[in-house]
């Protein structure tokens, strides 16, 4: 569990194209690996244990049709021990697993059996259980409902000092919130990654916050939060430049650009080197997110020329990030922008004599 971080929401800090169900399923993953499964007696259930690890591991893969039928074999196996709460654990996982399926209804009844078993309060059966039932509500499409399950998921994981199941049901929490609960949900959040001192959880607690606060349109506040999230983040790391990018985003949004520059003039190099050496998708991602960004900036110089050259090397990150087929949304958007500039540089360059006109370089 140990730096295991939540993921942050579509959007801003995530993967373009990671849909909202797979960043719930991700923060579903610091509830899967974060208990230990003890028998009635205290001792571990061995053979049921071990298949319920090894199933969370396939979970957290998010393989989970796979990790379906490990979870199913482990209620066999607890069944045979007569280990009651680690059945509990199975039958509610394999419920939650065909939630993120998109098949709830084939959960139904592990869920079901999962509910009608008595198991101690203490037990981690107890918070799998909660988990999904919060899981079913939102399925149903029951937000209130999922929020309040989920509400009761944080409590009782901050009693047993279970952090990182907390800090997965604040996450849930904000997917399912109105926006103007979202931003309580991730100090909810905040709180139980303090209370963890795990201090990559805390990096990702304020991020998730300064986000919230993004989102709301407190791009000031944001910034705040983002600062604190970056200056938590190892420097020459990939997280460190992606909290970098964040906290340039939001500094340009807020209406200072220069400071966004100087942070973007460190952190495009940094992004040309992690992709130069493996060239993996995400990096692509990065270093066109970083691009656009910086040709945002001269935007606003007016620099339409270096803009449109900076957003051209954008395009040619995203491409070998295949976002064009994995997020068509976001090209479109994206390819629309450029227009735009395009469109933007012309007017400049007709408007009328005398008229003020920004340097095209």
């Amino acid at each position: 569990m140990k730096g295991h971080q939540p993921r942050t929401k579509q959007g801003t800090g995530q993967s373009f194209w990671a849909g909202r169900k797979r960043w719930v399923a991700s923060a579903l993953l610091l509830g899967a690996l974060g208990c230990q499964s003890t028998g009635p007696d205290g001792r571990a259930s061995q053979e049921a244990s071990e298949i319920l690890e090894q199933a969370d591991r396939v979970f957290e893969a998010g393989a989970f049709q796979e990790a379906v039928e490990l979870y199913k074999l482990a209620s066999v196996a607890a069944r045979t021990e007569k280990d009651e709460p680690r059945f509990v654990e199975a039958a509610a996982q394999v419920a939650s697993s065909y939630s993120l399926l998109g098949q709830p209804q084939e959960g139904s009844s592990w869920l079901a059996q999962a509910r009608d078993a008595e198991v101690d309060r203490d037990d981690p059966a107890f918070g799998r259980v909660l988990l999904a039932s919060a899981l079913r509500s939102r399925d149903a499409g029951d937000a209130a409902a999922a929020e309040s399950k989920l509400l009761g998921l944080y409590e009782w994981s901050m009693e047993q000092g279970r952090h990182a199941w907390a800090m997965q049901a604040s996450t849930m929490g904000s997917v399912v919130a109105t926006p103007t609960a979202r931003i309580a949900w991730c100090e909810r959040g905040l709180q139980a990654a303090r209370a963890s001192e795990e201090r990559a959880w805390i990096a990702a607690a304020y991020q998730s916050l300064g986000y919230a606060h993004e989102e709301a349109g407190d791009y000031e506040t944001a910034v705040v939060e983002l600062r604190k999230a970056r200056d938590l983040t190892r420097a020459g790391t990939r997280e460190r430049l992606r909290a970098d990018w964040a906290l340039a985003h939001n500094l340009r949004l807020a209406g200072r650009p220069d400071d966004a520059a100087e942070i973007l003039l460190r952190a495009i190099p940094a992004a040309k080197a992690f992709h130069a050496r493996g060239f993996a998708v995400r990096d692509a991602e990065w270093l066109g997110r970083c691009h656009e960004e910086w040709a945002e900036v001269l935007v606003g110089r007016g620099q339409w020329r270096n803009a449109l050259r900076a957003f051209q090397s954008a395009r040619q990150a995203y491409l070998l990030a295949d976002i064009q087929d994995l997020a068509p949304r976001k090209w479109q958007e994206f390819e629309a922008r450029i227009a735009q500039v395009k469109l933007m540089r012309v007017r400049a360059r007709k408007a009328p004599e005398g008229q003020a006109q920004p340097q095209d370089r």
